[in-house]
């Protein structure tokens, strides 16, 4: 018989103990009693972190599948599919360790205890390492740990450091520091390529540091490390082979280039953001990267794209990009909020906290801390993309939809005649009528299916290349996270849940994690003059020349 680990993740019995959970979450005398709701909080805090561990393992699983097909056509994944598998196994352990650790009393803090014991200085020294490993724990585990006392040695710790290279028969110094008192850790930055009369090839790295222990007649310990390694100061290539002359202000463009064979990572930078290439998706140009991205709707408009290449030694390559940014007018609107509303919609979701202020504080609360915290987590949902395209054409509004609201619409919201907040509108509302299907706007994969806080029960769709739509305020839901849906597919029917004033679809567009014009995904002569003839593999003269014709036309009919 097989050793068994002695636990089981049984996702389906997690999500059946949600509903019990929210019936008695929603007593009305649950308030009066605080430690009891404050204890069925954390329960069902426990069983979303589980729920949302099996779903990330769900959309790993998906992404791996994505790269075993690309690897069956012939394409060179092996690496990331390496990297992906790696990282699928670690989630795994964890789960497992998560799943093993599930005891009434396992959810409770620990108390940690370190005492150098006999030894001196060099136990000191031992001590403050292991107290740094533990909190570098802890941050990566994602625990809070608080240092409630500590009581310092006798000087130890680094007092001097020497590094030298050694490269083509020349030692070059590149760092000698020396500390008046202890340090217990040094971290140096040298920038190789400024050294004078470095060239590129195999060398020695060679580090000497000397402590401050009193052993050897007072001159401490000493410890010489060396290390080989291949100088390269040579940044990566880059050639532009299509582009987009014209991009809407907060909408999308898409380039097809050709990094050098040492490029690690590529892809378009726009202020702080990073949309990432894709390689092998040009149709006939295995080498060619195509990049989707976005002038952020709130980018300054002088704001410029670059295409960046990074080798694994760190040389960046950068090329700027240029278009004609098209000027979007988007719509700004002051909104009133009444304690009627704040109490009926926003009190529900911050639960035993909205008890805790009055009505402009529960307001804040929501339209602000929450806010933040469920826009960060679609961020996160959508920065990370199978690096296949599964949409195709055009994508679908809900049918027979009117548009209620716009994208990035700037709100203003006042109560009692003062403004108290500002907020974008990060999508179209679309209405129909009451409990109307809610329609996949292309194929896709859901990624996420479930409550998402104002945003209310919400579906995201990966269609690949980092593209995603976002479906919210739904009143149900009737897709599971990793399935597979084709275009107009219901995914479930509009409502009021979250912050809805009424019942609507919340539609929106991200493109690696940043929410974009909905319309032009809308439109098929966009996709066809703008996305299409890259995917195609065409370059930039064959765009051109295909698009005279028409511009001519257009040209003629003004």
């Amino acid at each position: 018989m097989p050793a068994s680990c002695g636990a089981t993740f049984d996702a389906p019995r997690l999500k059946a103990e949600l509903s019990p959970l929210d019936e008695k979450l929603h007593r009305p005398d649950l308030w009066s009693h605080p430690d009891e709701a404050q204890r069925l909080l954390q329960e069902r805090k426990r069983i979303e972190r589980k729920l949302e561990a099996d779903s990330k393992l769900e959309r790993d699983l998906a992404d791996l599948a994505a790269l075993l097909e690309l690897a069956h056509e012939g394409e060179s994944v092996e690496k990331e599919f390496a990297a992906e598998l790696d990282k699928f196994r670690a989630d795994i352990d964890e789960l497992e360790t998560t799943t093993l650790l599930s005891g009434s009393h396992d959810p409770l803090n620990a108390i940690v205890t370190i005492h150098p014991g006999a030894g001196g200085t060099e136990s000191q020294d031992w001590a403050e390492m292991l107290l740094r490993m533990y909190l570098r724990w802890a941050e990566r585990k994602g625990f809070k740990a608080t240092i409630t006392d500590i009581t310092p040695g006798d000087e130890a710790g680094l007092k001097s450091v020497t590094a030298t290279l050694s490269a083509g028969g020349t030692e070059h110094p590149i760092a000698a520091e020396v500390y008046a008192g202890p340090v217990g850790e040094k971290k140096i930055s040298v920038a190789v390529a400024k050294l004078a009369g470095i060239k590129e090839g195999p060398a020695v790295l060679r580090v000497r540091a000397r402590d401050g222990s009193l052993w050897k007649w007072f001159g401490g310990n000493e410890t010489v490390v060396e290390k080989k390694l291949t100088i390269d100061i040579t940044p990566p290539t880059l050639q532009l082979v299509a582009e987009d002359r014209y991009i809407n202000f907060g909408g999308a463009g898409a380039i097809v280039y050709k990094p050098s064979a040492d490029t690690a990572t590529s892809g378009v930078k726009v202020g702080d953001h990073f949309f990432p290439g894709h390689k092998g998706q040009a149709k006939g140009q295995p080498d060619h990267f195509v990049a989707l991205f976005a002038h952020p709707y709130n980018a300054p408009a002088n704001a410029k794209a670059v295409l960046v290449a990074t080798d694994k030694a760190g040389n960046t390559r950068e090329m700027p990009l240029a278009y004609e940014l098209k000027n979007v007018k988007y719509r700004k609107s002051t909104l009133a909020v009444s304690d009627s509303f704040i109490q009926s919609k926003m009190a529900p979701l911050l639960g035993t906290a909205a008890r805790e202020g009055g009505a402009k504080e529960t307001f804040l609360a929501v339209n602000n801390r929450l806010r933040k915290e469920n826009e960060a987590r679609i961020a996160a949902i959508t920065g990370k993309s199978t690096p296949a395209i599964q949409w195709q054409g055009a994508f679908a509004q809900l049918s027979n939809s009117k548009v209620e609201a716009n994208f990035a619409d700037e709100r203003t919201y006042t109560y009692n005649g003062e403004a108290i907040d500002k907020a974008y509108h990060l999508g179209y509302d679309l209405s129909v009528t009451k409990r109307y299907p809610a329609e996949a706007a292309n194929v896709g994969t859901v990624v996420f299916a479930g409550d998402l806080g104002i945003y209310g029960n919400t579906v995201i769709l990966d269609h690949g290349l980092g593209l995603f739509t976002l479906y919210s305020h739904l009143s149900s839901i009737g897709v599971k996270e990793g399935e597979t849906v084709k275009q107009r597919q219901v995914l479930g029917r509009t409502g009021e849940t979250g912050l809805a004033a009424g019942d609507h679809l919340h539609y929106g567009v991200y493109l690696h994690g940043v929410a974009v014009l909905p319309v032009e995904w809308w439109d098929p002569k966009w996709i066809k003059d703008n996305i299409q003839p890259k995917l195609d593999g065409l370059g930039g003269d064959a765009i051109a020349e295909m698009q005279r014709p028409r511009r001519a036309a257009q040209k003629r009919r003004r």
